[in-house]
């Protein structure tokens, strides 16, 4: 009887270890995976910040050479125009002067 109750005892402790073990590494697998899933998470932040910055940066860049651009052309056509009717007045003044 005490040598049933001594196998018994080992078997249950052995058990208890196995369970305890087999709960242990369930336990270990949900933590990691928690914290892989936020270091995940955490680079891909990290990598939506950079892009976002990135994207931003060109869109700025664009924009302001588009500005840039217009704002050349208004003023060269400005100055065309200005040119033009310089030229235009000087040709009408001499052609006047011509006539009279």
């Amino acid at each position: 009887l005490a040598q049933n109750s001594a196998q018994t005892m080992a078997r249950m402790t052995v058990q208890k270890r196995v369970h305890y073990l087999a709960q242990t590494k369930v336990q270990m697998r949900a933590r990691y995976s928690v914290e892989m899933k936020e270091c995940y998470l955490a680079r891909l932040k990290a990598e939506m910040r950079a892009r976002y910055s990135v994207e931003m940066k060109g869109c700025y860049l664009v924009r302001l050479k588009a500005e840039t651009t217009a704002r050349m052309r208004a003023e060269m056509k400005e100055y065309y125009l200005a040119r033009l009717k310089a030229e235009t007045m000087a040709h009408y003044s001499a052609g006047m002067m011509v006539v009279t």
